[in-house]
């Protein structure tokens, strides 16, 4: 990519910056202009968006920043960019009704095709079919593949997320959810359970389904205020951008997982223990 990517979402420009169209260093994949995101979501300042980031994951870039001769020219003053790992807070934090269209757009069409030109993240080499090796280009398949999985996984982590901070309130959810959310293992453990039972159980009831080694819910149970999910993201051994989420049960969707426990006939320890010493 020659100095960002430009983009058009619903006639609103979006300015996308890799980390070789910049000359300094910054965590995660890719920089994105506030003001462009602040027009996307139809907020009326740009500093309504950049409250929602970390302070070190926003970056003032100037002309005088790009690694090579910028044709496309910034404020003279310089233009505010955060990280896509902003990014993901703000989606998941904005109200606004156009924040999900854009992360669908944005992770959907827009960076695909960023990631099929080799200039989005770690594709910087040749794709597998322009690969005569046949061990290298078999290798450099399976790479694609794993990076496209780990795009899919990062769209529906940002969906869920995103639908958690959308529940359907009612009087009694908000009862519910002024309590703390919980690991799964600590909600096993009232039943005598293992994480890794439970998470079979809520699998086979169809609660949930695992995807690169995450448990994701199902799209029916989004936006029903059962989860509260933290994203983390870190390098792996070869240094490769990851990201991992952890997810914790709210109060409602601790009671969701009883009404399914009792409907099978899994007690709580507690209930057991009182049954016995009636």
């Amino acid at each position: 990519m020659k100095n960002g990517q430009l983009q058009m979402f619903e006639g609103n420009e979006v300015m996308i910056l890799t980390k070789e169209d910049v000359s300094f260093g910054f965590k995660g994949d890719f920089l994105i202009r506030a003001k462009d995101v602040s027009a996307a979501l139809d907020y009326e300042r740009v500093e309504n968006v950049i409250k929602l980031c970390k302070s070190d994951q926003v970056f003032k870039v100037k002309n005088s920043d790009f690694a090579n001769t910028a044709k496309t020219k910034l404020n003279n003053t310089g233009e505010s960019f955060f990280t896509n790992l902003a990014l993901n807070r703000v989606l998941g934090k904005s109200e606004m009704p156009n924040a999900e269209p854009f992360q669908d757009w944005l992770f959907e069409e827009v960076l695909p095709s960023i990631q099929k030109t080799g200039t989005y993240g770690i594709v910087t080499n040749a794709p597998s079919y322009m690969i005569d090796n046949p061990i290298e280009r078999a290798k450099r398949w399976i790479q694609e593949r794993e990076e496209t999985e780990l795009l899919q996984t990062n769209n529906l982590i940002l969906e869920q997320v995103v639908a958690e901070y959308t529940p359907k309130v009612t009087y009694f959810d908000t009862i519910l959810n002024a309590k703390d959310a919980i690991l799964i293992s600590q909600i096993a453990s009232d039943y005598d359970l293992t994480p890794q039972k439970l998470n079979k159980i809520l699998n086979e009831e169809k609660v949930q389904h695992k995807l690169n080694g995450q448990w994701l819910l199902l799209k029916k149970h989004l936006h029903q205020g059962y989860t509260k999910s933290e994203t983390h993201h870190y390098k792996d051994s070869l240094g490769v951008d990851q990201t991992k989420m952890n997810t914790k049960w709210t109060q409602k969707g601790r009671l969701f997982i009883h009404s399914i426990l009792e409907k099978l006939e899994i007690k709580p320890a507690m209930d057991k223990f009182n049954e016995v010493n009636i």
